[in-house]
């Protein structure tokens, strides 16, 4: 029953934080086509230069890769999956973790004395609250496989240690 609402868990996080990546990406593509046709009716250059994608993209671009290995490892027999889980969960937590720190290296830096100054959510630049909902789910995650990987080691699972007793000892 447990390795069920692992997977039903993996895969609404997974939905979400695809359907979230969507509408970010989407969001950032509208806001700089916006500044460039505002730029040509006006006759005048907007200098809104950046190399590469912001860092919330970046960061939700691969947490969607983590939990893509994380949504086959639940799809997997038992040391894979507990292997792909590993990775996938680890990967995600740590994407988290450095992308909270880079809050406080901005805050920092600036010398602002409010987190108002920054956009944030939780603490994550440029994040939302789906984003907070989505790190809920992946710690939610990691806490299901811990429980799992113990009741496995331990032949708690019904799956593994599922005998007739019954019948008595074997007699071979």
């Amino acid at each position: 029953m447990l390795r069920k609402l692992i997977k039903e868990v993996t895969l609404a996080v997974f939905i979400t934080a695809s359907c979230h990546f969507g509408v970010q990406l989407y969001d950032d593509y509208s806001r700089y086509s916006e500044m460039q046709r505002l730029s040509e009716e006006n006759v005048f250059i907007v200098t809104a230069c950046r190399f590469g994608p912001p860092l919330h993209l970046c960061a939700l671009f691969y947490i969607e890769l983590c939990l893509i290995v994380t949504l086959i490892a639940s799809r997997l027999t038992r040391l894979w999956n507990t292997l792909f889980s590993i990775i996938g969960l680890s990967g995600a937590v740590i994407i988290y973790i450095f992308w909270w720190q880079v809050y406080f290296r901005v805050m920092e830096a600036s010398g602002a004395t409010g987190p108002d100054v920054i956009k944030n959510y939780g603490y994550l630049v440029g994040g939302t609250f789906v984003d907070v909902a989505i790190a809920g789910g992946i710690a939610l995650l990691v806490v299901l496989n811990v429980l799992d990987a113990a009741a496995s080691s331990f032949r708690l699972d019904p799956e593994i240690g599922n005998h007739d007793s019954s019948k008595g000892p074997s007699q071979t």
